[in-house]
């Protein structure tokens, strides 16, 4: 049995909270948060569309294929992992871009399974219980991860320095 005395070694958590004007703290808290849970490393193939000036001027990015550890114990904290993983994927794509954002003012997103072997056949994540998700995830556990999950994301993002100097170019 342990002793008080190491029960109080424990670090408090979180162990360094960011700061509250930190733009992503949103985003490290989150991952603190789902940090608790067992992750497992999926394929995931985004595709992504970034929008700014209200939804008039976009620019859509070639398809990213990344692994990402997601949570896959319970249905909505994958949903919330997948989003947060394909966010951060997107951040670090349009990083040194005059696409870059601290964070999206909204997003869409569809979601759906691709199995190996039959990229053409997909099965949409919007409308499955959170028991037919169970099974889908159970399912690409028994084929090994071989498996990936598509995600076709539309963010849409405040325009910044460069983005509206380019409209002003545009419009001039």
């Amino acid at each position: 049995m342990d002793s008080p005395s190491t029960l109080n070694s424990w670090p408090s958590y979180p162990p360094n909270p960011p700061a509250a004007a930190n733009e992503t703290s949103h985003y490290a808290i989150m991952s603190f948060m789902l940090d608790f849970y067992r992750h497992t490393i999926i394929l995931v193939d985004l595709r992504f569309t970034i929008h700014w000036d209200a939804g008039k001027q976009s620019q859509r990015f070639a398809p990213v294929a990344f692994a990402a550890e997601l949570i896959t114990e319970d249905p909505d904290l994958f949903i919330q992992s997948l989003d947060a993983a394909c966010q951060e994927r997107i951040r670090a794509v349009t990083k040194y871009t005059m696409y870059r954002f601290d964070k999206p003012v909204n997003f869409e997103v569809e979601r759906s399974f691709v199995w190996k072997g039959f990229e053409k056949a997909r099965l949409s994540i919007r409308g499955l219980s959170p028991d037919e998700l169970w099974a889908q995830l159970q399912l690409m556990k028994t084929r090994g991860y071989q498996d990936c999950v598509r995600v076709d994301m539309a963010v849409e993002i405040e325009a910044g320095e460069e983005l509206r100097g380019q409209r002003i170019m545009i419009s001039s």
